[in-house]
């Protein structure tokens, strides 16, 4: 008896203030639609962490400043500037080619460096750091032994000699995508090498 003097209670008082109840219940389910929806909108794709990707030297574009730069490598051979692009070459172990650093709103977009057969940098070792490549792209060095190994995503591709297994140019670059790799950076490269040239 006392159970249903006490459910009558309740009830009662849900009928007198069942406006005040629908309303609180619509503002309740408003702010959860909008949290909700926001959660969804905000979804963004996580980018990798530095330790993931490529540097050289310490260096890291899109995060090394121009002094950063300026203070690992020195003092450059020649620079370039136009508007916001700043390009600096550096002496390389080639001498027939500079390594190449591109430095854009004052900060590191790309470094090029070229090595020589006396520089002993080899596939191997790239391959021991960040494991296959994300892809193997070709163009007309292929007749001679030459590969790209590309990996987008950690910032890095280099040019490796088939046989050899020398490595001769490494390009460091802010992490991109495969499709945005390729035209960007390795235009002229294609999936398979193509002999009939």
């Amino acid at each position: 008896m006392y159970y249903l003097i006490n459910m009558n209670k309740v009830i009662n008082f849900f009928k007198k203030n069942n406006k005040f109840f629908i309303v609180f219940f619509v503002i309740i389910l408003f702010f959860l639609i909008i949290f909700v929806k926001d959660k969804k909108i905000v979804k963004i794709a996580p980018s990798p962490s530095l330790g993931s990707v490529a540097k050289y030297k310490e260096l890291v574009p899109g995060v090394s400043s121009k002094e950063d730069v300026f203070s690992k490598m020195g003092t450059s051979l020649n620079a370039k500037i136009e508007n916001n692009k700043e390009t600096y070459e550096y002496l390389s172990s080639n001498p027939n080619f500079n390594s190449k650093v591109i430095i854009l709103d004052n900060k590191l977009e790309y470094l090029k460096i070229i090595y020589t057969n006396a520089d002993n940098k080899n596939y191997e070792d790239f391959i021991s750091l960040y494991s296959n490549p994300e892809k193997v792209l070709y163009n007309l060095d292929y007749s001679v032994g030459y590969i790209l190994n590309a990996y987008p995503a950690k910032g890095i591709a280099f040019i490796s000699h088939i046989n050899s297994k020398k490595v001769s140019e490494v390009w460091y670059f802010k992490t991109v995508s495969l499709e945005e790799f390729i035209n960007n950076f390795a235009l002229g490269y294609l999936d398979r090498p193509n002999l009939s040239r």
